[in-house]
């Protein structure tokens, strides 16, 4: 990033190629809706764009691009009615499309997403920056949370999907 600032336009499509699939799964499966996924996952991009010259090495950008995104995606809750339907229930019609469109782990994919959506959108946005292999510090920083809060919403989202999934609760 701190070359991108400073002129090396090759700078930023290296980024872009690095980190769009783990940031497109992130926000894709806190808004359980591509269409809204690819919008948040622009707006990400264009906002990193934008502060490219007050961008600082203090901390990993995959941290400083997720807060971004969560940032995002905060912003896209407040605007989103999405003519009366929840994201949860936008994340289920998503899933019954997909039960004409393809394989059985595309079904199975889209079930877990819509099940994350419906989970308070701090709890599944801890759960998939885990599942994405951030650390409990780098998902503290990027959720502005302690690591304790940060611990707590992954168990109670991991709870709740295996409740979801009628699974028992594992000790």
């Amino acid at each position: 990033m701190l070359r991108y600032a400073a002129g090396e336009v090759a700078a930023f499509s290296e980024l872009y190629q690095r980190h769009k699939d783990h940031l497109y799964r992130f926000v894709l499966g806190s808004v359980g809706d591509a269409g809204a996924a690819e919008e948040v996952a622009q707006d990400t991009w264009e906002a990193v764009l934008g502060a490219a010259t007050r961008y600082t090495d203090s901390a990993a950008f995959t941290t400083w691009l997720f807060t971004i995104a969560r940032r995002k995606l905060v912003d896209h809750y407040r605007r989103t009615e999405r003519s009366g339907a929840t994201q949860a229930e936008a994340a289920v019609e998503d899933l019954v499309a997909a039960v004409h469109e393809g394989p059985e782990r595309q079904l199975q994919s889209h079930q877990l997403l819509a099940l994350i959506a419906q989970l308070p959108p701090d709890q599944g946005q801890a759960l998939l920056l885990k599942e994405e292999g951030f650390s409990m510090r780098q998902i503290a920083d990027i959720v502005e949370a302690g690591e304790e809060t940060v611990k707590s919403r992954i168990r109670y989202a991991r709870s709740s999907l295996r409740s979801s999934l009628g699974v028992g609760d594992e000790h």
